[in-house]
């Protein structure tokens, strides 16, 4: 990332309760028949509710996530009121989820409401076009989004609240992505931007001195890659290399030219954002508006709608990856520097 010629905070928890009302089935018809808001801010609390008396006997009802491999439960916890069941509506990440309330007895559906799509939005207008992003790969270097992306931080070199500017610039990865990451705690490994001597770890983020090799080229700021195995598959049939190990650096030399946070200014947050999207299979693109281009700048640290429509297509909704029949795989490493 080149040094500055931009940063606010993405709010994950954007907005108050919104009720999304479960019409209630005929008691003979036993299926429950959903109706959900079309249109759902990013963090909002989302919830559909059950008619008891739409419940089949003996059953027990859940909230199901459509993917192009199977339906997966996202609320299998429905909690009895008055009226009767509620069910929580995922709203962590952007983009068009279809889910359904499905009936559940001995581990099998045996009825379930009418697919319907829930569009979740970020609390802001992206600015820019879908069209201004750039893949780090062809075919397309993604994470598998059915495994948990397990990161450490090395806290050696870092500013103040370094971690809990990488906490917060991760989650709003998984916000655009839908994919899952679990803080696997601080390490002292120094930080590489392919993660590839990681033991119990697939990720590393930290601070470097002057002494690391990428940041002798002038104005480097941070770098950030992975390093991933050819020959995977989508369940479409599309293929895809799998990513494997990635990694942050962000260089020392810098901490106080640029300042903390996620805000207006030259700013940290929008720099680890920009890397973390290169570890996760973006390349820079040439729009300068969108968080992936090479430059820092002043304005708050917000995905652009290029930067956004880029991270859905690496993200869970082209579901789990399959080891390719065709032919075996070879690791490759691949860097980036802003």
């Amino acid at each position: 990332m080149a040094a500055p010629t931009r940063s606010s905070r993405v709010a994950l928890a954007a907005v108050g309760a919104l009720g999304l009302g479960l019409l209630t089935a005929p008691a003979f018809a036993m299926t429950p028949s959903a109706r959900y808001s079309d249109r759902v801010v990013l963090g909002a609390i989302a919830h559909t509710r059950v008619s008891a008396g739409s419940q089949p006997p003996h059953s027990r009802l859940v909230l199901q996530r459509k993917f192009p491999d199977h339906w997966r439960t996202v609320d299998g916890s429905a909690r009895r009121t008055d009226q009767g069941f509620v069910l929580r509506v995922p709203t962590d990440r952007i983009g068009k989820i279809v889910v359904r309330v499905a009936a559940r007895r001995s581990g099998a559906v045996v009825s379930a409401s009418h697919p319907r799509t829930v569009r979740v939005r970020p609390s802001y207008e992206p600015i820019g076009r879908a069209g201004q992003h750039r893949f780090s790969g062809h075919p397309v270097i993604r994470w598998d989004s059915c495994r948990t992306i397990r990161w450490v931080f090395n806290p050696a070199h870092a500013p103040a609240h370094g971690l809990r500017q990488v906490r917060h610039a991760v989650r709003l990865v998984h916000a655009a992505t839908g994919l899952s990451f679990e803080f696997a705690g601080t390490t002292a490994e120094p930080a590489t931007a392919y993660g590839r001597h990681l033991r119990h770890a697939d990720v590393i983020v930290g601070w470097r001195a002057h002494g690391y090799a990428p940041f002798r080229h002038r104005g480097a700021v941070g770098v950030g890659g992975n390093r991933f195995v050819t020959s995977y598959r989508e369940p479409s049939g599309t293929r895809v290399s799998r990513a494997v190990r990635g990694g942050v650096v962000l260089n020392k030399r810098l901490i106080g030219r640029l300042g903390k946070g996620f805000d207006r200014g030259y700013t940290w947050g929008e720099v680890i954002m920009h890397e973390l999207g290169h570890v996760v299979g973006l390349a820079h693109t040439t729009a300068r508006r969108q968080i992936m281009s090479p430059h820092v700048t002043r304005r708050r640290a917000r995905w652009g709608a290029g930067d956004l429509a880029g991270l859905r297509r690496l993200g869970d909704r082209h579901g789990c990856l399959r080891r390719s029949a065709t032919r075996s795989g070879m690791a490759l490493d691949r860097i980036s520097r802003r």
